[in-house]
């Protein structure tokens, strides 16, 4: 779960900056109209405020790239606590029952790397970690051996 969190933050801090950068551009082409612009006109004070407006999302956007690089500096903070996993693996059954189809993809998602189906069409999983090795743990060992 946390290095799909930090895939997540990661992606949206390179969004974040795409779109900062398309603001600055737009704020430099205006501030170049603008001083081609008569002071008088009513379209310079439109530009203006474009302008400031423009500015004000761009610190806007600085601030959410701030707390995200700060999440992604401190991985500590992204991870799941014990009784938020503990109520994710209590739902889990009852959200794969009652979600649509799109929901029953998500969570697979989350907790599957891989599920395909055997000869008696019986559904085996692929877990992920932490999931994975639970599993392993609830599998008792009798000293042989499982036989095909």
């Amino acid at each position: 779960m946390t290095e799909f969190k930090i895939e997540e933050l990661q992606s949206e801090r390179r969004s974040l900056n795409g779109v900062k950068s398309i603001k600055e551009r737009e704020r430099d082409d205006w501030s170049c109209k603008l001083r081609d612009m008569d002071r008088t006109t009513p379209a310079y004070q439109v530009v203006e405020q474009d302008i400031v407006n423009n500015q004000n999302d761009i610190i806007d956007i600085e601030a959410d790239v701030s707390k995200i690089t700060a999440k992604l500096r401190n991985s500590e903070k992204i991870k799941l606590s014990k009784d938020e996993f503990l109520n994710l693996a209590n739902t889990a059954y009852d959200k794969v029952l009652a979600g649509s189809p799109v929901e029953k993809d998500i969570l697979l998602r989350k907790l599957c790397l891989n599920l395909f189906l055997d000869n008696k069409r019986t559904p085996i999983f692929i877990w992920r970690e932490p999931f994975a090795t639970l599993i392993k743990l609830q599998q008792s060992s009798f000293g042989t051996r499982e036989r095909t």
